[in-house]
């Protein structure tokens, strides 16, 4: 759960990006006419959102609803990337008190079978030693698996945020393929 979490957060670091410059840098370019330049850019940023730009860049050209149809799913696999592994965690997190539960069982199995053997007349001391270990396994499963739901709620909301700005990236991109030059020139010049 520690190394999930930990190469996840190191995942969503890389991730990080600034959706607004990116799409205001790649806009300039594309009024300049200098649609190498837009792609290049992208390549350097390596960020999600600048794949996903950088894909629609190469389309450019083609009818508008093959440059959103590549956007959605470079889209798609940037957001499969950003949630890769994410079910390990979950499962971390539901398994873990499982197993704690279940060596509680097979230990309180153990104490019992004691008692049995002995025909009731054990040391209270060594019944109570087997019952505590037994349930420190709980207690340790139960621990694994609140930490394990927190850092998977921790980064189900990082990766949630980040695919926004993804989708924000996406949009704004297709909508400055979608605006005459002219009109981008003014609101540039407004801004």
């Amino acid at each position: 759960a520690l190394f999930l979490f930990v190469e996840r957060m190191r995942a969503l670091g890389r991730a990080k990006g600034d959706p607004e410059k990116l799409t205001r840098t790649v806009a300039d370019y594309v009024e300049a006419g200098d649609l190498s330049g837009a792609i290049g850019y992208c390549r350097a940023q390596q960020t999600p959102a600048a794949r996903i730009v950088q894909r629609g860049l190469e389309r450019v050209g083609r009818p508008i609803g093959e440059i959103k149809e590549a956007v959605e799913e470079a889209g798609r696999r940037e957001t499969y990337n950003l949630e890769k592994r994410m079910d390990l965690l979950a499962s971390t997190a539901a398994i873990a008190p499982m197993l704690g539960f279940l060596g509680t069982v097979v230990g309180m199995i153990g104490a019992f079978q004691q008692l049995q053997r002995y025909e009731g007349l054990v040391n209270p001391a060594l019944l109570a030693g087997g019952i505590w270990e037994a349930l420190v396994t709980t207690a340790a499963g139960l621990a694994v698996g609140v930490a394990a739901l927190f850092a998977y709620n921790f980064l189900v909301n990082r990766i949630n945020r980040t695919v926004n700005d993804l989708e924000t990236a996406s949009t704004d991109f297709l909508d400055i393929l979608q605006t005459p030059a002219g009109e981008r020139r003014r609101s540039h010049q407004h801004a």
